[in-house]
């Protein structure tokens, strides 16, 4: 069996565990597509696909990237990146041909100024999202039936040992600044490689067809970008678009072009540029190069739609223990459930609330990575941004380490010096605000802690709370909380304890607006302001803690429908506190 069902109806592939290759080997899934990870000898770390277990003799690492066979035996081709054609070694009699690339994620995208207006924001997929495009694109579940836009088998993607220097990566200093200037504590790891092996199809690409039957200038440029446009078609008919489609791009197999080329074919006194035409138009064709493809916007809402109601549906039974896959374990922190595991894209780690693995995925920095944003605090750093799976999220990078304000306690304590607030942990700030939501107090929800891969530059000035999660370590003996590493919070709009229960239809989307915000737009007064202040600190200060560094930066309101704000039935603004990271026990 290749794939089962969703709960509705989403093709989800799966691997038969008979068909695990060496001990060692650990089932994972990211972005849907299921992955047997193998670490190679030399350090490296191997994912192959469903198709790519079928040749997992011929796809180890000795095999097809040995120094001194793949720098011998590979030849590149055509196009702007690093593309290679390489045979393996011989296994059991056979040799089998791989396309492999480098992904070029952050980097620049060099496309013509018309394919940057057609595709504005083109960035290059993530090796997970181009192999997740790819297989979806395979299944053909969307557009018309009758069309199938054929693809290479996507086998593996292989991450070599070594970091490269920033000059040999190939990537663009500044592209990488702007994504991390956008997305503060989601770097990409910029200095390692990520290599997608496909299978090679035998055949011709139309361009090079056309000029072994003596098709050359403009008569050829003009049969190329017919068949350019007819591809163009066909995937957007079944949901798609590349960027930068070239005639270069699409194969004839070796089959038809052979009987092209030897005028087998009874075309009844058709040119050749038009017999070769008319079988791009039957779709007798192969797709290559998926690096910026992308759904259609009609498409993507629809799977948007999808994703999000299935989103809720995994939300509504968070807390399921069923079975997890051996990528990812279960741990306690503060009293806290959560599904644990590494992100393959950063080489960071993640954290999800509750105990169901398959909300693992909705939380993958690639999901919201490089989606738009906007900024809800003055003086915190809390966003509101709709994740690629249509999901509606708010995130804030944690400031455990950073030395808190200096504040003045009230006379009362006979002590006017100013003490040091310290900021929490982001796994206590979690645990923090589920004993508020328990307590009555409104609040934003916790959702999922991110821990990035690549070291942060700023040095540690508060020890403390990494000394009070000392006790707290992964499967792996590693500390939960490490100081050189930044953590990123996400959240949902809605309290710990009204979410059970989401019903599976969508429902509104409530939007967020920061209470000054709010105030700035002459949507509430200043006295609606103070009393949605009063309120929380209120709530906090019945619950035990310490209310007194509250202020109108830390709370939300919500937006309906028609752009009023929604009130409680009081009439007070129904703020909910975002910040919990400097409230502690009174």
């Amino acid at each position: 069996m290749d794939h089962e069902l969703t709960r509705h109806g989403v093709a989800r592939h799966i691997i038969p565990r008979a068909d695990m290759p060496l001990p060692g080997s650990m089932l994972l899934t990211i972005l849907g597509v299921p992955y047997v990870h193998v670490k190679s000898p030399e350090g490296g770390e191997l994912y192959l696909t469903r198709l790519g277990l079928q040749k997992q003799d011929h796809l180890r690492i000795e095999n097809w990237f040995a120094p001194n066979w793949f720098t011998t035996q590979r030849a590149q081709l055509d196009g702007t990146s690093s593309v290679f054609r390489v045979p393996t070694r011989t296994v059991e009699g056979k040799s089998l041909d791989l396309v492999v690339k480098n992904c070029r994620v952050g980097e620049d995208v060099p496309v013509d100024t018309h394919a940057l207006q057609e595709a504005l924001g083109a960035e290059f997929n993530s090796p997970w999202e181009e192999f997740s495009l790819v297989m979806e694109m395979r299944e053909s579940a969307f557009g018309p039936r009758g069309i199938t836009v054929a693809t290479q088998r996507p086998l593996a993607i292989y991450v070599p040992p070594d970091f490269m220097q920033l000059w040999q990566s190939g990537r663009s200093l500044a592209k990488i600044n702007r994504i991390n200037a956008r997305h503060p504590g989601v770097e990409l790891d910029i200095l390692r490689q990520y290599k997608l092996v496909y299978e090679w199809i035998p055949g011709y690409n139309v361009v090079e067809l056309l000029k072994r039957a003596g098709v050359y200038g403009k008569p050829c440029d003009v049969a190329a970008l017919r068949c350019n446009e007819l591809v163009n078609r066909d995937l957007v008919a079944k949901g798609y678009v590349v960027a930068d489609m070239k005639p270069q791009h699409i194969i004839i197999s070796e089959k038809y072009g052979k009987a092209l080329l030897e005028g087998e074919s009874n075309d009844g006194g058709n040119s050749f540029a038009e017999r070769l035409c008319c079988l791009v138009e039957e779709h007798r064709y192969s797709m290559v190069d998926y690096e910026l493809l992308v759904r259609t916007p009609e498409h993507e809402s629809q799977v948007r739609i999808e994703r999000r109601r299935n989103y809720l549906d995994e939300m509504s039974h968070r807390e399921q223990s069923v079975e997890l896959p051996s990528n990812l374990s279960r741990c306690q922190v503060f009293g806290l459930d959560y599904v644990h595991g590494p992100v393959e894209s950063t080489g960071g780690h993640l954290w999800v609330v509750g105990n169901n693995p398959h909300l693992f995925d909705f939380f993958l920095p690639e999901r919201w990575r490089k989606t738009a944003l906007w900024r809800l605090a003055n003086d915190t750093e809390i966003s509101y941004t709709i994740t690629k799976d249509g999901v509606h999220l708010l995130w804030a990078p944690s400031r455990v380490g950073e030395l808190g304000p200096h504040v003045t306690l009230p006379e009362s304590d006979f002590d006017t010096e100013p003490k040091v607030r310290h900021y929490l942990s982001p796994f206590e700030t979690f645990a923090t605000l589920r004993t508020l939501s328990r307590a009555g107090v409104p609040v934003v929800a916790p959702r999922a802690i991110y821990q990035t891969g690549t070291e942060k530059t700023e040095a540690c000035e508060d020890p403390e709370p990494y000394t009070r999660m000392d006790g707290y370590r992964q499967a792996d003996g590693s500390k939960t909380l490490r100081s050189d590493r930044n953590y990123l919070m996400i959240f949902g709009f809605y309290a710990w304890v009204r979410d059970p229960g989401i019903p599976i239809s969508i429902p509104p989307v409530p939007r967020p607006v920061g209470l000054m915000g709010a105030h700035d737009r002459g949507l509430v007064s200043a006295s609606e302001v103070r009393a949605a202040v009063e309120f929380v600190q209120g709530r906090v200060a019945a619950a035990g803690y310490d209310s007194s560094i509250i202020s109108a930066d830390d709370l939300l309101l919500t937006l309906n429908q028609d752009d009023q704000v929604v009130v409680t039935d009081t009439g007070l603004p129904a703020a909910r506190l975002h910040d919990a990271e400097l409230v502690a026990k009174a």
